[in-house]
């Protein structure tokens, strides 16, 4: 398993993967959410009732991508990801009418990329082709 470290930015505290260098300003993060364009950009967009949510993407982004092929470490990252929404609205929300709203829909969020498990794998499959991972052999039904 892959060690976690909690960096806080801006006063957000955000859980990663340790080797992962992060900005020094949430403002700094690439716009890294949704995917793409179109239906996958639309479920995730770079906000949230207002709020950036890039930070908690590009880490999300990275797990998926350092992640083994294991059922573990996609529910690891997905967490994580929730963590780190969650952290940001917490911090980042002055009103509590809003921040329950962005509360809600970082949940849908997490829902989309909870059920999103095909494109992990495809990503998996794609790493495991150019000869990462070799020492895996994927789960079933994947």
């Amino acid at each position: 398993m892959t060690p976690v470290k909690c960096t806080v930015i801006d006063n957000v505290p955000l859980l990663h993967r340790a080797g992962l260098v992060l900005p020094a300003e949430l403002s700094a993060f690439p716009d890294c959410c949704g995917a793409g364009n179109g239906l996958g950009e639309w479920v995730v967009p770079e906000r949230v009732y207002g709020l950036r949510i890039s930070p908690s993407c590009f880490i999300h982004d990275d797990d998926w991508e350092e992640a083994p092929p294991t059922w573990d470490a996609f529910r690891a990252a997905n967490s994580r990801f929730l963590d780190n929404l969650l952290a940001q609205v917490e911090t980042q929300s002055r009103f509590w009418p809003v921040k329950f709203l962005r509360r809600h829909r970082v949940m849908d969020y997490y829902g989309a990329v909870t059920d999103a498990h095909r494109v992990f794998w495809r990503l998996k499959k794609r790493q495991m082709t150019a000869g990462l991972w070799v020492e895996y052999v994927l789960p079933k039904n994947v």
